[in-house]
């Protein structure tokens, strides 16, 4: 099995559902709760090792996709 590219795919720069703390402004993501822009990573954060979104300010993660292959 081919083992995944090192950049995360388009799909995953995005939230597939937008969950209502995350706000568009000028095409970037925003927490609507403290108005820090929201970064994305890939680890163990959440549980389980995935692609994943958090507000660095309040320190939470927003959004989680469990990497297949880690399962």
């Amino acid at each position: 099995m081919p083992r995944p590219a090192p950049n995360p795919p388009a799909s995953h720069l995005k939230p597939r559902i937008t969950p209502p703390e995350i706000v568009y402004v000028r095409g970037r993501p925003i927490h609507r709760r403290c108005g820090a822009e929201i970064e994305q990573g890939y680890g163990l954060a959440g549980g389980g090792c995935g692609f994943y979104t958090y507000c660095p300010k309040c320190e939470i993660v927003l959004d989680k996709w469990q990497d297949p292959e880690m399962e």
